[in-house]
C-alpha cells in the first residue's frame, strides 16, 4: 500500500514531468527560439499556430513541418519573438506512425534579458534603490562643484563620491540581470557615463587642485595676515 509520503512524491514528480514537457522556460527578446518535439516512430510532425502575448494568433498551417534531425528530434525555428510575455505553441504528430494523430503545446517566455521576471518585492527594492543613489548622487554633483571653486576638498570626499558611484554601478548590475528594460538601460547607460564623471574625475580634479593650488592659495593669504607679537613673559 502506497503511504500518503510517497503518494505526495509520486504527484509532484508527476507535476515537474508535466511542466518540463509544456514549457520550454525564458528566452531573451528577439533571440532565435528552437521549438524541438521528441518522438522515436513519427513520420511527421507539424505546427500550426504559436499565441503571441498580446492575444494575436500566427496561423503557421500544415505545410508548417518540423525538421527531422537525430533519431528523435524535430525542431522548428521561431524567430517572431519581439513582444514581450507569454507565447504558446500548438501542433500535432503520429506518435504511431501511423494516421492517428495527437496534438501537443507548450508555452515559453520572452523577457528583454532572457531571465525570469523578477518579483514586484524586488522591482519595488530596485525603485528605491535607484531613487536613493540618484538623490545621494545628485547632492554630491552640486557639493563637488562647490568645494571645486573653494579649493578645499579632501581624500575623504573623494572616497564617499568613488563609493556612491560604485554603488551606482551595482544597482546597473542587478537592473541588467533582473529586469533588463532597454529603455531604463539607455538611460541608466548615460547615467553612468555622467556619474563617472561627476563622481570619479570631478572630486580626483578637486582634490588635485586644492592640494596643489589651494595648498599655494592658503599660504599666501597666511602670510598676509599679522603676525600677532608676542609679549615677553612678566611684562
Amino acid at each position: 500500500m502506497i503511504k500518503a509520503k510517497e503518494l505526495i512524491i509520486i504527484l509532484i514528480l508527476l507535476s515537474l514531468s508535466a511542466q518540463a514537457l509544456t514549457d520550454l522556460g525564458v528566452f531573451k527578446q528577439n533571440e532565435v527560439i528552437n521549438l524541438i518535439q521528441l518522438c522515436d516512430n513519427c513520420t511527421y510532425n507539424n505546427i500550426t499556430s504559436i499565441r503571441l502575448p498580446k492575444n494575436h494568433t500566427i496561423i503557421l498551417g500544415v505545410e508548417s513541418e518540423l525538421t527531422h534531425f537525430g533519431v528523435s528530434e524535430w525542431n522548428y525555428t521561431f524567430c517572431d519573438t519581439n513582444e514581450l510575455g507569454m507565447y504558446s505553441a500548438f501542433g500535432y504528430y503520429n506518435p504511431h506512425g501511423d494516421e492517428e494523430n495527437e496534438y501537443w503545446w507548450y508555452t515559453f517566455e520572452v523577457t528583454p534579458n532572457g531571465y525570469t521576471p523578477p518579483s514586484d518585492n524586488l522591482i519595488i527594492f530596485l525603485s528605491i534603490l535607484f531613487l536613493l543613489v540618484l538623490g545621494i548622487a545628485t547632492f554630491l554633483t552640486i557639493y563637488n562643484l562647490g568645494h571645486l571653486i573653494a579649493l578645499d576638498y579632501d581624500l575623504i570626499d573623494v572616497a564617499f563620491n568613488w563609493g556612491i558611484y560604485f554603488i551606482f554601478v551595482g544597482f546597473y548590475v542587478l537592473h541588467s540581470s533582473y529586469l533588463g528594460d532597454p529603455i531604463i538601460n539607455n538611460i541608466l547607460d548615460v547615467l553612468l557615463w555622467l556619474g563617472g564623471f561627476m563622481l570619479i574625475f570631478i572630486p580626483l580634479l578637486a582634490f588635485i587642485l586644492s592640494i596643489t593650488v589651494g595648498s599655494i592659495l592658503q599660504k599666501k593669504v597666511n602670510s598676509q595676515l599679522p603676525r600677532r607679537k608676542i609679549r615677553p613673559w612678566g611684562l
